[in-house]
């Protein structure tokens, strides 16, 4: 097992790269018994322009696999590209303003753009 493997087993933020090019941020944890992992609450990074100022960029976030029932999606680790912490803005940002479509509909949704 890997570092990396060893420090998953318990669930954290985590961005990381997917093989089909997607930045996603999520609740990321593994699941050594079927080496995947499973990413919960997973949502696409992007950048749009600031409508205001079209010289500056403003991140937004996107369901990824929004079908995903639970707002969980699993990947094996060959789906994995990298792995990085992200910074505490963009990870408030993330906890604050997004909810996977396929989480229980309770709450209240926030908009999925920062």
């Amino acid at each position: 097992m890997t570092d990396e493997q060893k420090g998953l087993e318990e669930p954290m933020i985590c961005g990381i790269i997917l093989t089909s090019g997607h930045e996603v941020i999520c609740v990321m944890q593994h699941e050594k018994e079927k080496n995947r992992y499973f990413l919960n609450n997973p949502a696409i990074v992007g950048l749009k322009p600031d409508p205001k100022d079209p010289t500056k960029m403003n991140v937004f976030f996107s369901p990824f696999c929004p079908s995903a029932a639970l707002g969980q999606v699993s990947v094996v680790p060959s789906q994995l590209v990298a792995l990085y912490a992200p910074s505490e803005q963009l990870t408030s940002e993330w906890k604050n303003k997004f909810k996977h479509p396929g989480l229980p509909q309770e709450e209240k949704r926030p908009k999925f753009e920062g």
